[in-house]
């Protein structure tokens, strides 16, 4: 693992981290809250900023914590860091990192690097030498990293255009319409009332056979069958619906139904197997209504 300072203008404010986790680059920071500006941490890669993303406030601290991966990292400019430091929008290396306090660092080192090579303290013109050396760092470093002058821009005003538009015609009036023509008063047609013939039927008319009358053949599904035998395959059964009228059927999936109507003055047909019949009312009248699972009677 890492470690780098981070620095704002002169000053060290914070510490930055930088670890290995599997395929991933770990890069995680805290430092003193400058203001309420918003901060990006940036590495400082060969004097140049590489900005790597926004520092969150944490109360009085901004905290930063991300994961790169080695091709994220290559293409921001990621190599080999020196330091970081907390930037705002537009600012230049020399404003945000105190580029002059790095070049001091090296400019003082300058005697020492003299006296290492003559290995004696160094006399007073190498000394004077160090002196100018070392100012001329200061004065060197300062420059390539001090922001641009701004760029002057000469704007053109374009000259002012008069536009004509075509001045539109008049619409023409529109023509008047001719008077529709007078018709001629209809006669009013005189409609004679039919009176309906109502015809006169006593309840003796009205009276049906009980035997012969059914459901309404829509009520619940319901169907009138005229040869109830046929839903049977055992031939016992079958022989005993024979002679029965009236009957219903309807169907519901796998199963069929079969109602056998209920006669007060007539024996009842299925007498044998009432007992797996089903009392019901049909259309207001009464049934027994057996199940038939393909043809075999079922309880």
């Amino acid at each position: 693992m890492e470690t780098f300072d981070v620095l704002r203008g002169n000053s060290r404010v914070g510490e930055a981290t930088v670890r290995q986790d599997g395929l991933h680059t770990v890069i995680e920071a805290a430092a003193v809250r400058p203001d309420d500006g918003v901060y990006r941490l940036a590495a400082v890669c060969g004097g140049e900023l590489r900005p790597l993303g926004v520092a969150l406030p944490d109360g009085e601290v901004l905290r930063f914590k991300k994961k790169f991966t080695k091709l994220t990292l290559r293409e921001l400019g990621y190599a080999e860091p020196s330091a970081c430091a907390l930037v705002l929008s537009g600012e230049t290396l020399a404003a945000s990192t105190g580029v002059q306090r790095i070049a001091q660092s090296v400019a003082d080192a300058v005697p020492d690097i003299v006296h290492a090579a003559v290995g004696v303290v160094a006399p007073e013109p190498i000394a004077k030498l160090a002196e100018v050396v070392s100012s001329e760092i200061i004065d060197a470093v300062t420059e390539v990293f001090a922001p641009a002058p701004p760029v002057e821009v000469e704007v053109i005003t374009e000259p002012s255009v008069t536009v004509f538009e075509p001045q539109k015609p008049e619409p023409e009036p529109e023509p008047t319409p001719d008077p529709a023509p007078v018709s001629e008063p209809v006669a009013p047609i005189i409609v004679t009332p039919i009176t309906p013939e109502v015809s006169v039927v006593t309840p003796n008319e009205l009276k049906s056979d009980p035997v012969t009358e059914i459901a309404p053949p829509a009520l619940l599904g319901w169907s009138a069958i005229a040869e109830p035998r046929e839903l049977f395959r055992e031939s016992g059964l079958s022989a005993i619906t024979g002679d029965m009228s009236g009957a219903l059927t309807r169907r519901d999936d796998a199963l069929v139904y079969l109602a056998a109507p209920i006669e007060e003055d007539a024996e009842f047909a299925m007498m044998p197997v009432f007992c797996f019949g089903t009392p019901e009312v049909i259309g207001g009248r009464g049934y027994l209504v057996f199940k038939l699972r393909d043809g075999v009677l079922t309880a």
